[in-house]
């Protein structure tokens, strides 16, 4: 009976060793852990105020690209404005040079 008391305290010793390197183990590995988890939240901040600024430059953008609709609007309204005034100086120029030959026609009629 002694000797199985003998095994069975050994085997409580290799147990309780066991149990102490399970718990070290379990240590290192939860420290590990919480670097990570530390790591992982810094780089989630650094993320999300990256999306902030993101967000405000894609709003800047929005805007800047509304702008330049307008602008673009407004250009062609102004080459359109500009074509229309060539073609009315255009106009006026052929009408009096028109009314020139029809002076001179006149005129030439007149004299003979």
């Amino acid at each position: 009976m002694l000797s199985e008391f003998d095994e069975l305290r050994q085997e409580n010793a290799r147990l309780k060793a066991e149990k102490m390197e399970l718990r070290r183990k379990l240590k290192v590995r939860t420290n590990e852990l919480e670097k990570t988890i530390a790591n992982s939240s810094a780089e989630i901040g650094k993320l999300n105020a990256r999306i902030v600024e993101l967000e405000k430059y894609k709003s800047a953008i929005t805007k800047l690209e509304s702008e330049n609709a307008e602008f673009r609007v407004r250009f062609m309204k102004l080459e359109q404005d500009h074509e229309e005034i060539q073609i009315s100086e255009t106009l006026e120029e052929v009408i009096l040079e028109y009314e020139h030959q029809q002076k001179l026609r006149d005129h030439v009629r007149f004299t003979n």
